[in-house]
């Protein structure tokens, strides 16, 4: 605060003076910048993932993660917090995502079973379909689900990896087995959309066929990897 109010030129001059005259931290190392990750797993790493999350987790966080890879990597928190009422006619209607939008998909096939499994082995009076333990008022925690990644690897063999890769690896593996278009697995991942109001509409019936399409070749590939 008193940084801002005496060295920063934009703020009002006649803010208090602090007796501010340089940063005393600026020279406190920030440790090493993060760089982007590049792993993608293999067909083989997904299908051992999947075949051993029951071993690795109780049945609610293998639902959950299980969830996801049906979904063709949507993003963890989508799904890990994702409400019952948000599952329509087949559809998963996330009413607010990363980039501060409503984001709508269809359940590809996998991912219907995978909801009836989900709804089986939840608490019935939580309103999130993957709840938290301790609290069913809260969705599951994040940090057991970054647990799961590390058990797989020390018990399983897998490889490094984090389970936000798995986003990168189905973008990879759909678009260099030609399943999809960049232009398409974007859409689904909610990615480089325009934002303004005037496209709200005409978005969701634009891209409604386009997703339901992704939502068939995500099932293919799913079908190929043996899940």
């Amino acid at each position: 605060w008193a940084i801002k109010a005496n060295l920063d030129f934009t703020t009002n001059a006649s803010r208090k003076n602090y007796g501010i005259t340089v940063n005393p931290v600026a020279g406190t190392p920030t440790g090493p910048k993060a760089t982007p990750r590049q792993r993608v797993l293999s067909r083989e790493e997904l299908k051992k993932i999947w075949e051993k999350l029951p071993d690795a987790c109780d049945p609610r966080t293998t639902a959950a993660i299980r969830m996801v890879m049906c979904m063709g990597g949507l993003r963890i928190t989508e799904i890990s917090a994702s409400k019952k009422d948000w599952y329509k006619d087949g559809w998963l209607c996330l009413p607010t995502t990363k980039n501060k939008r409503e984001h709508h998909v269809p359940l590809t096939k996998h991912a219907q079973l995978q909801y009836q499994i989900a709804l089986a082995v939840t608490n019935s009076e939580s309103d999130y379909l993957f709840p938290n333990t301790y609290d069913i008022r809260k969705p599951i925690d994040p940090t057991s689900l970054g647990k799961v990644a590390r058990r797989l690897m020390s018990d399983f063999g897998i490889e490094p990896f984090q389970l936000k890769d798995l986003r990168r690896t189905f973008k990879t593996h759909l678009l260099d087995g030609e399943y999809v278009e960049e232009r398409e697995i974007d859409i689904w991942h909610n990615h480089g959309q325009h934002s303004d109001v005037a496209r709200k509409h005409y978005t969701w019936a634009e891209y409604k066929s386009v997703k339901q399409r992704v939502a068939e070749k995500v099932d293919a590939f799913l079908n190929e990897v043996g899940i």
